[in-house]
């Protein structure tokens, strides 16, 4: 599941604003959340079996724990920051108790002041996240285009092609084994130190038979 704008070589279930997915006991809201990138979408999750509210979102990179996610990678940072406030206001209609389950913590480039804790709520977030409590446009434009970290390698290059250009040639399961390791020996492949492994797994062509994933980057 991508939204319906995303632009990519392989084909996906298209999702817009105000979708809801049933998917079993759990019920997947897909909030169109642009700014970190124009296809950006977060879900809002109900698990039917606890009730009938929503009990977490999936923010990926537009709210996390301690900021919000830099808006120059897809085009120039004043406009992205402007679209990303209108995307907060949506964030901000939900209630203090929801969870806050984002694509990135401390140690990521995708955020400023990232916590390294990786999960929070909106109440939470609201009152200490010095970006997403800001009320006024303009005030949260001027506070975006400050300390901007550099780039992430290769960032830049990435949108020259679609997504899934450049497939990823089968193997055989167990084709390539990973020998035992201490907890830790191995880093986080393949994006920033900080950003969970499957944020990236759209980066990959889908696989026959399996379940669909949704692009949250």
């Amino acid at each position: 599941m991508l939204h319906a704008g995303t632009e990519v070589a392989f084909p996906f279930h298209p999702a817009k604003h105000g979708d809801r997915l049933p998917l079993g006991n759990v019920v997947v809201d897909v909030l169109h959340t642009p700014g970190h990138t124009p296809e950006h979408v977060c879900l809002l999750v109900t698990d039917r079996t606890r009730a009938d509210e929503p009990w977490f979102v999936l923010t990926g990179h537009t709210l996390m724990v301690g900021d919000v996610g830099r808006t120059e990678l897809a085009g120039d940072a004043a406009s992205g920051a402007r679209t990303l406030f209108a995307s907060l206001q949506l964030l901000k209609t939900l209630p203090d108790h929801i969870e806050v389950l984002p694509g990135a913590y401390s140690g990521s480039v995708c955020g400023r002041r990232l916590s390294g804790k990786p999960s929070s709520t909106i109440g939470f977030e609201r009152r200490y996240n010095a970006a997403f409590r800001i009320k006024a446009e303009a005030e949260f434009v001027d506070f975006m285009l400050q300390d901007i970290p550099p780039a992430p390698v290769g960032a830049y290059p990435v949108p020259a092609a679609p997504m899934g250009a450049y497939p990823v040639p089968p193997a055989p399961v167990g084709a390539y084994p990973v020998p035992p390791a201490p907890m830790g020996a191995y880093p986080v492949p393949p994006g920033q130190i900080g950003e969970p492994f499957w944020m990236h797994a759209a980066a990959l062509p889908p696989v026959p038979g399996a379940w669909p994933y949704a692009r949250l980057f």
